[in-house]
């Protein structure tokens, strides 16, 4: 309450208690906000009220509106609970190479196993053959207590919390160069990241294995063979870490994390072609 003068833009403050957040704000001038702050423009005498509400649990597979983990992700707000049932969580369908479904997580939940602290509730909740994209704004996600498994985790402009995950057998190969008829042999495909990548990122990693996770790179493709002059072999493809790869202007911090068997491996630059004839000099 008080005295403003007409226009003044007047900063408004609510402070839920813990386990609970803004429901919805009335009277301000973005109602439709569920941050802890708000504004109202004085043009004349303003009520404003603030409603609290409790985080939601959405537990995945039990209602129809939640037949998968992304709409699990996409039904809830900031501050919600998605919960994962046990069970290996692949593509629907069979193939090779094996499908991807990407994930995307763009605002700040909490995505879990149904026990994130038992080794055995997360031993049986895999996520296998699943992109990760984590890209969040305002509030950051927290990811807790999965198996994930040929895969990987991309991070990108956010910081989200990692604890209790195994990342396990995630391994990476860059495509090898083609042969180019009468020219130089293609470069091998260069792969970043076994396990999680990050770019202008600093996540906490809490409580994580990264066990059997590699990255290795494409061989570059042999010159052609012509008259004169043969075909460059292809250059190698690069491979920079095996399990995580720490991108530009990330400064994550991992605790209490082990590395177990995980390895960068670059690939072979191909082979020259042979001259089979010279030139004559006269």
């Amino acid at each position: 309450a008080g005295t403003y003068y007409s226009g003044s833009l007047v900063t408004l403050t609510a402070a839920p208690q813990a386990g609970y957040r803004v429901g919805r704000w009335t009277g301000t001038a973005d109602d439709w906000s569920k941050a802890n702050t708000n504004f109202v423009v004085m043009l004349q005498d303003r009520d404003v009220t603030v409603g609290f509400e409790q985080p939601r649990v959405i537990v995945v597979g039990s209602e129809p509106n939640y037949t998968s983990v992304q709409r699990g992700i996409d039904e809830a707000e900031d501050g919600d609970i998605v919960v994962v049932p046990t069970g290996n969580w692949d593509p629907p369908y069979p193939g090779y190479p094996a499908p991807e479904i990407t994930i995307t997580i763009d605002k700040g939940i909490t995505l879990t196993s149904s026990n994130p602290d038992d080794p055995c509730s997360v031993a049986a909740t895999v996520f296998d053959n699943v992109i990760f994209v984590i890209s969040t704004i305002d509030t950051e996600a927290t990811i807790d207590g999965l198996t994930i498994t040929n895969s990987r985790m991309n991070i990108n402009f956010s910081s989200p919390t990692i604890r209790n995950c195994v990342f396990r057998e995630n391994n990476w190969f860059g495509m090898d160069g083609d042969p180019v008829p009468g020219g130089d042999g293609e470069n091998g495909v260069s792969v970043n990241g076994g396990a999680m990548t990050m770019y202008n990122s600093s996540p906490i990693v809490q409580n994580c294995l990264f066990i059997d996770n590699s990255v290795t790179g494409g061989d570059g493709a042999v010159g052609d063979t012509k008259p004169w002059p043969a075909g460059d072999g292809g250059w190698a493809g690069w491979a920079y870490g095996g399990a995580v790869y720490i991108g530009y202007g990330s400064n994550p911090i991992f605790t209490n994390c082990s590395f177990v068997n995980c390895f960068a491996r670059g690939g072979n630059g191909g082979d020259g072609g042979n001259d089979n004839v010279s030139p004559l000099i006269h």
